[in-house]
């Protein structure tokens, strides 16, 4: 627990070192340069850094970036990369935070965001049932949207995996005479053929066209060669000659590279297919390479579910990558990592010793990663006056979230604590339950787990993670392990909408309550909870172990009550409450169990919050074993020895903060 610096970076190298050989295990061998395309490298200059180009809108190519980034880094640990994302506002936030956190010592990353630009693209009347719309011909106009000093750029889809360093490919521009503007690999399926998979495709050039999955463009040439002007007038020439027959581009940007490069063959130069190993269902991949891959293209629409033969190593490798923990890649054998935080990681309040002494690990000088809004469910543009329910969750807790999801029926951010594997088989898991994928608003944020340094549950700043992705004026805060009443969201914006919450700074308590029955058939009005409650089937929620977290609600007078009534606070008071979103933000010094609700609840009584209790609303917490952050509160001294002081110190630090002693 107590290592040097010295031997953290040994073991991070080590763990690191450990999975390359894995890597390669699951392909042939590293791929060399093809013998056909070796090149004389003693004349020439390797740029430094190699400079990457990706177009990344939408949280589905921002989970497949980290991936290939990973294994872009994994494949060559040393190699310096300058990345140009090309993206909209939304997805460029995602992805800051993300890489903001990480702190890869080797990767330097440029925003580009597009949303006017991609507005004003003219495309001449050229149309596209591509999913991805107009930003799947962004590849078309980088010249024009990058700025003058980037004069060459290797452009990758976002669903690659490199298997091998990217410095034998970058040297490809070696190969470039006065006239090449472009490297491109073969497409390798019969797309470009007429009358095989379409009757009549773009013109491409033989035998099967170009696929643009991955490209070496020199875009000083491209911007002095009037690219803009070439590509605009091929697109009218292709949608103007009748026997043609076309009259939209179904594979966007690629179809008008090949058209472009069909009528000028010396513009362009042939890859080798090793550099873009094409896995799509019509793949010929296999019959014309049969060395070794240096990059996989899951071009499928199918992705990783398509139905092939002989892909078990690749989709080994995939899934290697996939699951990495990334935070193992934060230092590389050859850089150590940078010691300065990233600006935007906003600094932690020191923790009392009794707490380094408790989990060591919290003293780790590592800043955690962490993506937002890294899958997201149906995201239609948000009512302003609508209630966001934020919640946090381990990855063990995937089906309360479900429960709670389709109780709820609202908005939803939900931060979630978990290994690089579990995070994407969140995701998946959301993707394919029938009621999540047409559910209204549901968007998670991850926080990383780092495997060489674990911690406890960092509850309270997921929480604030979630509070931050939250984009209506109102908020529900509920812990993951409840079921919401019903038309809850319903009666909370009609709430909202009565009572001016951030004008009076009134925090609405909504009465919570527990069943010890796995398995209970959910009230269906407030008459029917009552029953249950006098059936000894619910019960106000710790009612038999800790009466003071919910007593101030007053279950009693909820009983009869038709009307909200106010409450006054008591100590250890830790209700779920419907607020504006202007709240102080959750101590983040709390983790694991104990004080993390009640601490919030006593800033935002001395913050000047009123507290209400709505009639007719509740929640009830579902059974399920205890987490274990709350077995740790129960079995180690040393942790509650670093509650109590979190406390003490904590209250101090309201007291002087607000003025009242609490």
């Amino acid at each position: 627990a107590n290592m040097t610096k010295g031997q953290k970076l040994s073991t991070r190298v080590v763990s690191l070192l450990f999975f390359l050989p894995l890597l390669a295990n699951y392909v042939e061998s590293f791929p060399v340069q093809p013998v056909e395309q070796q090149v004389d490298s003693s004349s020439f200059v390797e740029e430094d850094p190699i400079v990457l180009g990706v177009v990344c809108v939408g949280h589905k190519h921002a989970q497949r970036l980290l991936i290939l980034i990973k294994s872009v880094i994994l494949a060559d640990p040393a190699l310096h990369i300058e990345l140009r994302l090309l993206t909209n506002f939304e997805t460029a936030s995602s992805l800051k935070a993300l890489f903001d956190s990480w702190q890869l010592p080797q990767l330097s990353v440029h925003y580009h965001t597009v949303d006017a630009a991609i507005a004003s693209v003219d495309l001449v009347g050229l149309e596209t049932n591509h999913y991805a719309g107009k930003y799947a011909f962004l590849k078309l106009v980088l010249p024009e949207l990058l700025p003058p000093s980037v004069q060459r750029i290797l452009c990758l889809d976002t669903d690659l995996l490199v298997l091998s360093s990217l410095r034998p490919l970058w040297r490809q521009f070696q190969r470039f005479d006065d006239s090449t503007l472009a490297a491109l690999v073969d497409n390798l399926s019969e797309w470009y053929i007429p009358n095989q998979l379409r009757a009549n495709p773009w013109p491409a050039p033989k035998p099967r066209g170009l696929n643009t999955g991955v490209m070496l463009l020199h875009l000083e040439r491209m911007r002095s060669r009037g690219w803009r002007t070439e590509w605009r007038s091929t697109v009218r020439r292709v949608l103007d000659t009748a026997s043609l027959g076309i009259s939209y581009a179904p594979l966007a940007d690629q179809d008008v590279f090949n058209s472009v490069f069909e009528a000028h063959s010396s513009w362009f130069l042939r890859l080798s297919p090793s550099y873009n190993f094409q896995l799509s269902e019509n793949t010929v991949a296999f019959q014309v390479w049969s060395g070794p891959v240096a990059i996989i293209h899951w071009n499928s629409p199918d992705k990783l579910t398509v139905k092939l033969r002989n892909i078990d190593s690749f989709l080994a490798a995939e899934r290697l990558v996939t699951n990495l923990d990334g935070s193992l890649l934060q230092r590389s054998p050859l850089q150590p990592r940078q010691t300065s935080p990233s600006t935007s990681i906003p600094p932690v309040l020191p923790l009392p010793v009794q707490c380094l002494a408790a989990v060591p690990t919290l003293n780790a000088s590592t800043v955690m990663r962490f993506f937002p809004n890294f899958a997201c469910l149906t995201r239609p543009t948000l009512r302003s006056d609508d209630v966001t329910l934020v919640t946090a969750m381990t990855a063990d807790r995937l089906d309360l979230l479900r429960q709670l999801a389709r109780s709820y029926g609202g908005p939803m951010s939900v931060s979630l604590y978990a290994t690089d594997e579990e995070a994407f088989n969140i995701a998946q898991a959301l993707e394919a339950d029938e009621y999540l994928r047409h559910h209204r608003y549901l968007c998670v944020h991850v926080l990383f787990k780092d495997s060489l340094y674990p911690r406890p549950v960092p509850i309270n700043r997921l929480r604030n993670h979630a509070l931050e992705q939250v984009q209506t004026r109102y908020l529900l805060h509920v812990d993951v392990d409840f079921v919401a009443s019903p038309h809850l969201h319903d009666q909370l914006r009609a709430i909202a909408i009565a009572y001016p919450l951030e004008l009076n700074r009134t925090a609405v308590v909504i009465p919570a309550f527990e069943t010890l029955l796995y398995k209970l058939a959910m009230p269906t009005s407030k008459q029917d909870l009552l029953s249950l409650w006098d059936d000894g089937v619910v019960r106000p929620f710790r009612s038999d172990v800790w009466r003071p977290a919910h007593r101030a609600t007053n279950f009693e007078k909820w009983r009869t009550t038709t009307t909200a009534y106010s409450i006054d606070w008591e100590t250890d008071f830790e209700p779920y409450l419907l607020m504006s979103i202007n709240i102080p933000p959750f101590d983040e010094r709390f983790f694991g169990f104990g004080w993390n609700k009640v601490s919030h609840m006593m800033e935002l009584v001395a913050a000047g919050y009123q507290l209400v209790v709505s009639p007719d609303a509740w929640l009830i917490h579902r059974s399920h074993p205890p987490s274990s952050s709350v077995e740790t509160f129960r079995q180690q001294h040393a942790y509650r020895a670093c509650l109590n002081e979190l406390k003490r110190t904590f209250q101090a630090d309201l007291q002087h903060k607000y003025g009242v002693s609490l």
